[in-house]
């Protein structure tokens, strides 16, 4: 169950670098599996993918959430970003992690910034 009251202490540039980033993840997770449509929500995600999303959170956030998955019982990607923020507070993590993503946020604004398209995932 996601803590409404932790969310609404957040920046809101923060809330949604994350959620950003959650949504990018999915959508390249998606992307690089032929014939599987972009997720509208999480629950369109299948094990495996949702295993991927997870790994490739935990790459980009530095913060471990694979076993904490188990606890999750959102649906949105807001509702994933949520449950990252939690998972960090409970490891002592949040600081680094908001550090990171105003980083994140900042980078995208910049505009030398060399990178794919909007909502693109970006290319290899």
């Amino acid at each position: 169950m996601s803590n409404g009251t932790v969310a609404a202490d957040r920046d809101p540039v923060v809330v949604g670098a994350l959620t950003e980033l959650v949504r990018d993840a999915a959508y390249m997770i998606c992307g690089e599996q032929p014939g599987v449509p972009r997720p509208n929500l999480l629950t369109d995600l299948d094990s495996f993918s949702s295993v991927q999303l997870m790994l490739e959170l935990e790459k980009s956030t530095e913060v471990m959430l694979l076993e904490e998955v188990g606890y999750f019982r959102g649906e949105t990607f807001g509702d994933m970003a949520e449950h990252v923020f939690v998972i960090a507070e409970q490891k002592n993590q949040l600081d680094a992690l908001v550090d990171r993503l105003l980083r994140l946020a900042a980078e995208k604004k910049s505009p030398d910034r060399p990178t794919a398209a909007p909502g693109e995932a970006g290319s290899a």
